[in-house]
């Protein structure tokens, strides 16, 4: 099996695939406002025409650049670049202020490949045994878990308990258009024949995700970028951020605490480098410099937001409960080619299993080339928001048509998105929504 997983990624278009999506997830991750979620939602339409391995490479590849990405406005401009970066603008930005702006890059790209390869041997190890555990499960522990997958995202919902009840049950009510899978009646089509196939999973994620963060970006005025002066030889901070990175148990708990919070159903990476910060804060001989521009505050960040990535992956291969938002995006990927998470995954497509580990070994790794990177990747920070807003609605409605040719696809999608638009100001959660259109249909099969 590992010979054969070595041979497809070593493939010159696999190894393509790779590095130009850990390419597309940095760009992605280091505009503010832009996620790993809208990235992976955006693709998920490529999907139907490629083999699921390359699929899940592409998707993993962008995955991980995207967490990466994020830390470089959070150090530069104080905005992370996504939610996984808060923590890293605590130390990043003061370190930037101070002349070592360089360094903080260094950090946290080393750090996120770190992070992220440790995370890779837990998602190696722990995922097989667990997919083992659920050939015991039967059609309602499937259905209670997926239940629980669903409940465990609206728990965590950051505004109120009760708004995240309601947009997942949203999401679930999403999936009851159609016909019935059990009794074959039509449900909630309005008369219109064009909604009696259902909603794809792909409208639903890209409606939610993609529409309302075009309509919030065509209103944002774009950051002012303040100067910052960057100081020291690229190979001296290079060799100063591994020597630090190596010279405690920093790293390693990091890394553990990223990846425990990836396997917690809906926690994010968000969560994961705050919880991490702390931790080493609490460890630190100095708890009183961070805040003021110390590089183990961007080390804990960074290393145990790319550690989530694997973590996350875990409970989504192995029972179907995404362990993030971009997880359930991968979840829909696998389901839309008519896989099932579980034990079958690991038996019957083991190949392609092993072939997304070992690729999320190769992306972690190809993140250190971006060490030589970061001065074209901090210029993206300039690009105006309007035209971002625009690629974006362009590539969402090209994407949704292109799944059945189906013109009402791209009408429920902008619906769903107005919606949604609308209801994050008024602090509804899109995740539980998400979460209920994914698992929703598991649910009712």
């Amino acid at each position: 099996m590992i010979g054969e997983v070595i041979s497809i990624l070593i493939q010159p278009h696999m190894l393509a695939i790779i590095v130009g999506g850990v390419f597309v997830g940095n760009l992605v991750g280091c505009l503010p406002g832009l996620t790993a979620t809208m990235a992976l939602a955006v693709l998920l339409p490529i999907t139907y025409y490629i083999p699921i391995a390359t699929a899940l490479v592409l998707m993993g590849s962008i995955f991980v650049g995207a967490m990466r990405g994020g830390g470089i406005p959070a150090i530069l401009l104080n905005v992370p670049g996504t939610p996984a970066d808060i923590a890293t603008t605590f130390d990043g930005y003061p370190l930037a202020k101070k002349g070592l702006a360089r360094q903080a890059l260094m950090m946290s790209i080393f750090a996120s490949a770190m992070g992220g390869l440790i995370g890779n041997v837990f998602l190696a190890f722990l995922a097989p045994p667990l997919a083992r555990v659920s050939l015991r499960f039967g059609p309602p522990e499937f259905f209670w878990l997926c239940i629980l997958g669903i409940t465990i995202m609206v728990s965590i919902s950051e505004e109120s308990l009760v708004k995240g009840l309601i947009s997942g049950f949203i999401g679930l009510l999403i999936t009851t258009v159609g016909v019935s899978p059990l009794g074959g009646e039509t449900r909630f089509t309005f008369g219109m024949p064009q909604l009696a196939g259902g909603v794809p999973i792909i409208v639903g994620l890209i409606g939610l995700y993609c529409i309302p963060r075009v309509l919030e970006l065509a209103q944002e005025k774009g950051a002012e970028v303040e100067e910052i002066i960057v100081t020291g030889s690229l190979h001296e901070a290079m060799a100063w951020v591994i020597r630090k990175w190596f010279s405690g148990f920093q790293g390693l708990i990091s890394s553990l605490i990223g990846t425990f919070v990836g396997t917690l159903p809906g926690a994010g990476g968000n969560i994961a480098g705050i919880m991490a910060y702390n931790q080493v804060k609490r460890m630190d001989d100095h708890p009183e410099e961070f805040g003021k521009g110390r590089i183990e505050g961007v080390l804990a960040s960074e290393t145990a937001n790319n550690a989530e990535v694997s973590g996350s992956l875990i409970p989504t291969l192995t029972f179907g409960i995404p362990g993030s938002p971009p997880a359930a995006i991968m979840l829909g990927a696998i389901l839309v080619q008519g896989l099932r998470p579980g034990a079958k995954l690991f038996t019957e497509h083991a190949l392609d299993m092993y072939t997304l580990i070992g690729a999320l070994f190769i992306a972690n790794i190809a993140l250190l080339l971006l060490m030589y990177l970061s001065p074209i990747y901090s210029r993206i920070l300039l690009v105006p928001r309007v035209i971002l807003a625009v690629l974006i609605a362009v590539m969402s409605a090209v994407g949704t048509f292109a799944i059945r040719g189906n013109f009402a696809d791209v009408v429920v999608m902008c619906i769903l998105g107005i919606g949604m638009y609308f209801g994050r100001k008024l602090g509804f959660p899109t995740a539980p929504a998400v979460l209920g259109i994914v698992l929703g249909r598991l649910a009712e099969e």
